[in-house]
């Protein structure tokens, strides 16, 4: 791992400040918890369900956070906001190759 990749996943932990001791399921769950909390990621659940296109979540991430970032640091953000929603719940996102698309399925009922 690169030290910028592991000092920004130090401050990702120091801001979602997990309990100590956590299984990895407790932990998944914690953050996705908290994720589902942010206002920001509410609407980007809004507009992945049409399809969320790169372009477009720059374009909506530049107007939220107030336009005074550059093109490569509202990429970087997305980059990590998507995986981070494929990653907490698998069961609701997929990217789409070619141009990545964060898209929202249906929740099905778990058995």
């Amino acid at each position: 791992m690169v030290t910028s990749a592991f000092e920004a996943a130090q401050a990702d932990l120091a801001a979602l400040s997990p309990p100590q001791g956590l299984t990895q399921d407790l932990f998944t769950a914690y953050v996705a918890g908290i994720l589902k909390q942010m206002p920001l990621l509410a609407e980007v659940d809004k507009l992945a369900a049409a399809g969320l296109t790169d372009t477009k979540a720059h374009e909506f991430l530049a107007a939220s956070l107030g336009g005074t970032g550059s093109e490569e640091e509202y990429a970087q953000v997305w980059r990590v906001v998507k995986l981070w929603l494929v990653h907490f719940f698998p069961d609701s996102y997929r990217l789409e190759t070619g141009q990545e698309v964060l898209v929202k399925g249906r929740e099905l009922p778990r058995r």
